[in-house]
């Protein structure tokens, strides 16, 4: 009875190992997947239109009016923002004298708009249009983060001039270039 189940044994051990799947030999081969992507700059004002009102104003003294504009660039994306010389202004696109027109008078009442970084009264510069080559002119140029950046806005007008009681208006452009 022990030579019968060494015996049997033996035969199932055999029979295991005879049917045992055999490794097989597999080739490969490889290639590779490039991916890229292109982020282009990209910009956009907050709104499609902003406002800056003197209020009501002595015209033979200088007076200040504030406002700001807020732009979203592209992080690491630099920009000009251009200011045109308005519907009544003249002048250089470097150097524009702006005006507001009288509605009913039709006189104009003069003013500047200064860049941000400009404090003096009455500004020692006025912002100005570039255009796409960003080279003629007073501009101001940034570099985008993103996120929305507020940019500050500063005119000034009056200071001796002599014009009647009226309402006042002119539309400036706001172009940013990126």
């Amino acid at each position: 009875m022990k030579l019968q189940s060494k015996l049997f044994r033996g035969l199932l051990a055999a029979g295991i190992l005879v049917s045992a799947p055999l490794a097989v030999s597999a080739s490969n081969t490889t290639a590779t997947l490039q991916v890229s992507a292109t982020v282009a700059p990209s910009c956009s004002f907050s709104s499609s239109s902003y406002s800056l009102a003197f209020g009501t104003i002595d015209p033979s003294v200088l007076q200040a009016g504030t406002s700001s504009l807020s732009i979203t660039c592209s992080s690491g994306a630099s920009y000009t923002i251009d200011l045109s010389a308005g519907n009544n202004g003249s002048g250089s696109s470097a150097a524009p004298t702006r005006a507001m027109v009288g509605s009913n008078s039709g006189a104009l009442l003069y003013y500047v708009i200064a860049l941000p970084a400009d404090l003096a009264t009455p500004p020692s510069s006025s912002w100005g249009d570039a255009g796409a080559s960003g080279t003629v002119g007073v501009n101001y140029t940034a570099s985008g983060s993103g996120i929305p950046q507020a940019v500050s806005i500063r005119a000034v007008t009056g200071g001796g001039q002599n014009v009647p009681p009226d309402s006042y208006s002119d539309q400036v452009t706001i172009t940013a270039w990126f």
